[in-house]
């Protein structure tokens, strides 16, 4: 049986130093945190998702959150990753983060190949996760969205093949300013491109809704014209799904 695991990446005290990130408050961020988790834990009750590996990269003391949300399905994982030149970009930790979950998760370790992996940064409310599982490929080793040479860092989902080809050491090649989203991009274009049966798909069937504030400038995810545009975004992709996939 195929399960879906929600992996929360998690920095609820970053360092001072870090540039081009506003939300530095931890206790802004612990309470962005904490609704997030509050959203998802009802999605676990729902079955929805089957499981969460809450990961934190700056050392926090999680013991606030685990005593609220005490789930037997929810794995908390606290160390302290930040050890990194601010010159490097702060997915660079994000993706380091994402390596040391799988190295040390008791949930990630025992997944079996038909698993899928929902990576979603843990401040953020994907309003709409069901919908977006639901309506995802029926099979694909990595599912991401690239708009203009762009991927939506917010949410991937990948298996374990997927892990090991295309996110494992992926930290790596962010020891630099510039925006990981344009060289994950381009990494997993290059991957389309030269791997055979690939199992990448690089375009959302379902447009996930996202509810919060960006870690950059602080602007919230939902504008004026949010809705209209994912309304319209939905039912144009969902009339592009493969034939096969109403079958």
């Amino acid at each position: 049986m195929m399960r879906n695991i929600l992996l929360l990446t998690s920095t609820i005290q970053p360092k001072i130093d870090q540039p081009d990130l506003k939300l530095t408050n931890p206790q802004e961020r612990l309470s962005d945190y904490k609704k997030a988790i509050g959203f998802y834990s009802d999605l676990l009750k729902k079955e929805v998702i089957d499981g969460i590996v809450f990961v934190d990269n700056s050392g926090f003391d999680l013991k606030c959150l685990s005593d609220i949300f005490t789930s037997k399905n929810i794995e908390w994982i606290s160390f302290y990753g930040l050890d990194y030149p601010a010159t490097f970009h702060r997915g660079y930790g994000e993706f380091k983060l994402i390596d040391y979950a799988f190295a040390n998760s008791v949930t990630l370790n025992g997944l079996n190949k038909t698993d899928r992996i929902w990576k979603v940064t843990g401040r953020y409310i994907i309003k709409n996760l069901n919908h977006v599982i639901l309506f995802s490929p029926r099979k694909f080793d990595l599912y991401c969205d690239i708009q203009k040479n762009w991927i939506d860092m917010a949410v991937i989902s990948w298996s374990l093949t997927g892990y090991e080809r295309s996110i494992k050491g992926m930290h790596e090649n962010f020891k630099t300013v510039m925006a990981p989203e344009l060289i994950m991009s381009k990494l997993i274009r290059e991957q389309e491109n030269s791997i055979k049966n690939n199992g990448i798909i690089s375009n959302y069937y379902w447009m996930p809704l996202i509810i919060g504030k960006r870690g950059g400038d602080g602007g919230q995810f939902l504008g004026k014209y949010t809705y209209i545009k994912y309304m319209l975004f939905s039912f144009v992709n969902i009339l592009k799904l493969p034939y096969r996939y109403f079958f």
